[in-house]
């Protein structure tokens, strides 16, 4: 692939390693493959999970944003609570992804944001659903999540 020219209707597939137990990597990535093709009349080239170690931070997909993603034409995430384990949205990096022409969707919620402007619209949107999301579970669970997946991490090293 050409590293400096997006390839029209080519999407990464970003799945969400803090939800395997509950769906597996592979359904993850054929719900997010039939949401390229069905809502975006795309494909998806490749798939990338983010490291347990980093499943707060997001630095996999943040440090990728200049390498591989630019080769395709935005990210498909398997839900937006992928934003929200550091116990809030991810604003930063969901306008850093944007400010690098990248168009961010979300399997499971049906969302598509294609640039700032956008961004702006679904906003009340995500706001509800990190409200919703971290009353409903609270902080205190995605602390336990990521400690949980993590420790499993490490059993396995």
């Amino acid at each position: 692939m050409n590293h400096n020219t997006p390839q029209p209707n080519l999407y990464y597939s970003v799945l969400d390693t803090g939800f395997t137990k509950l769906l597996p990597q592979a359904q993850q990535n054929l719900i997010a493959r039939d949401y390229a093709t069905s809502a975006l009349g795309g494909t998806v080239a490749f798939y990338w999970t983010e490291d347990v170690l980093t499943l707060k931070s997001m630095d996999l997909v943040r440090k990728n944003i200049h390498g591989p993603f630019k080769e395709c034409k935005g990210l498909i995430f398997f839900r937006l609570w992928q934003f929200c384990y550091n116990g809030k949205f991810n604003y930063p990096l969901l306008i850093e992804l944007l400010e690098n022409n990248l168009e961010v969707h979300f399997a499971r919620e049906k969302l598509s944001i294609r640039n700032l402007d956008e961004l702006e619209k679904v906003k009340p949107i995500i706001t509800t659903y990190t409200y919703l999301e971290i009353r409903d579970h609270g902080r205190a669970f995605c602390q336990k999540v990521v400690q949980e997946i993590q420790g499993h991490h490490h059993e396995h090293v």
